[in-house]
């Protein structure tokens, strides 16, 4: 499974190395972290929660996971699933690279 802004801020060329690179770096979560985070809140959650879960760039939204990583699992907050996906899959036990 592969997420990606509707807005395309992220080449969607590159969905297809974005997902085989969880067998490449054999984990269960793939995070595409930006260089430098747009916002003063951003960094501060990536260098806070983002460190407790391993994400450079806890906002990112161009990220791939195993398919069954989230079997049962029903989204809660609506706009912000992005982190709410990265905790319950730490929470379940997911390897991630970034």
């Amino acid at each position: 499974m592969v997420t990606i802004d509707a807005d395309l801020e992220n080449p969607p060329e590159l969905v297809r190395a974005l997902a085989a690179s969880l067998d490449l770096m054999r984990c269960d979560a793939v995070v595409a972290s930006r260089r430098r985070l747009p916002r003063p809140a951003e960094v501060l959650a990536s260098l806070t929660l983002g460190r407790l879960l391993g994400v450079s760039d806890l906002f990112s939204n161009f990220r791939a996971f195993r398919r069954g990583l989230l079997k049962d699992y029903g989204l809660r907050l609506g706009e912000t699933f992005g982190c709410e996906l990265l905790v319950a899959m730490k929470l379940r036990g997911a390897r991630y690279a970034r």
